[in-house]
């Protein structure tokens, strides 16, 4: 059938935004990472050398029994915490990467988290599909990922309960990924967005840089986060690191 050249001709054309929007938001998220860090680094530092001469002179004091040191102490230390986690933050680049078993600084993980988890009375179980290929990493920066996600997992498990941890390949085998699920309240669909953000925090005595530290190191690494969760069921975290 011939169309009629007098007659309008309408073009419609449709486009999957999908991709395209969650690029956007990468960079979005990217770029609040860098000024934060940027922040970071200049608060840290101005802080730390007070904070040094501070709790040496409350050693001293403490030396002579003097009251309330103990309590200032902690508070200190609770200052010198956070002021790492933002060191951490604004320099979480590896620069050493050597070939690492996910799996072995997993278990090195489950050892040192053991205490915490008797504490919660939770229990920590890990599956993991051999053979998977080792990765390129900085083994310490990949455990203190680990240790930060699986402190929140055993957290938000205050009645006990069990941290299901799966390590296998990519069906390309070009990466590993960890998958750690709890049993958890779960993540409210309107703050699941917003994990990960600067000083965002679902704990009333958390400062969100845990999860925001973990984010740089596996941006750092070629890798990706990804969270889902459900109400009254749990949350699922997974962690993909290239090979």
């Amino acid at each position: 059938m011939r169309r009629d050249p007098r007659q309008p001709l309408v073009q419609l054309v449709i486009r999957d935004l999908t991709d395209r929007k969650k690029t956007e938001e990468m960079i979005r998220r990217s770029d609040k990472l860098s000024i934060a860090g940027e922040l970071a680094a200049g608060v840290a530092h101005e802080i730390r050398n007070p904070l040094t001469s501070l709790k040496g002179f409350m050693q001293l004091l403490k030396a002579k029994k003097t009251e309330y040191v103990d309590i200032m102490l902690v508070e200190i230390d609770r200052i010198s915490y956070i002021v790492n986690e933002f060191i951490g933050m604004a320099k979480p680049q590896a620069r050493n990467y050597v070939e690492c078993d996910v799996q072995s600084l997993m278990n090195e993980v489950i050892v040192f988290m053991h205490p915490q988890s008797l504490l919660y009375n939770a229990q920590i179980r890990l599956q993991a599909d051999p053979p998977c290929l080792p990765v390129r990493c900085e083994p310490n920066q990949i455990k203190q990922v680990f240790i930060n996600i699986l402190k929140n997992a055993i957290e938000s498990m205050p009645g006990g309960g069990t941290v299901e941890i799966g390590i296998q390949m990519l069906e390309d085998r070009r990466g590993v990924v960890t998958r750690i699920v709890d049993q958890g309240g779960g993540i409210p669909p309107d703050r699941l967005a917003k994990i990960g953000e600067p000083f965002f925090s679902l704990k009333e005595s958390g400062t969100g840089l845990g999860l925001m530290v973990c984010y740089r190191i596996i941006e750092a690494h070629k890798g990706r986060i990804d969270i889902r969760s459900v109400m009254n069921e749990g949350t699922t975290i997974e962690i993909e690191l290239p090979v």
